[in-house]
């Protein structure tokens, strides 16, 4: 299966030029330009290579960490259920992001979901 790889690197470069970049809370869910990435790794989709993920937390102002979401319900101890079954967090996926790969603000989950979400990835990875 052949990949972008290429354009994904071009879009990457942009990315790494911005001069500003958006500022994200926890609990907030983000389009984020994830990119395409190799293996089992999770993929953006569309032009900008995004993919909702909800942060988790802000270190500063430029590094966030985030966990990406997805539609496709895997019954997992890897899957957190949010949006009342409508999307999951991929918990193995989770990840330190550059704020600048933020594209738009989409939603934002209630503080209840967000320790719940929380709770079950400690639960994880410690």
């Amino acid at each position: 299966m052949d990949k972008p790889f290429d354009i994904w690197n071009e879009e990457k470069k942009l990315i790494h030029e911005k001069k500003t970049f958006a500022f994200a809370s926890p609990g907030e869910i983000w389009w984020c330009a994830i990119g395409e990435n190799v293996g089992v790794e999770i993929n953006g989709k569309h032009d900008n290579f995004e993919r909702p993920v909800v942060i988790m937390k802000a270190f500063n102002t430029e590094m966030l960490f985030v966990i990406p979401l997805t539609t496709k319900q895997k019954n997992n101890r890897y899957y957190f259920a949010l949006a009342e079954g409508k999307s999951w967090a991929v918990l193995s996926q989770a990840r330190l992001v550059s704020a600048k790969r933020l594209i738009r603000k989409f939603s934002k989950i209630d503080i209840d979901s967000l320790n719940l979400l929380r709770a079950a990835y400690v639960k994880i990875w410690g």
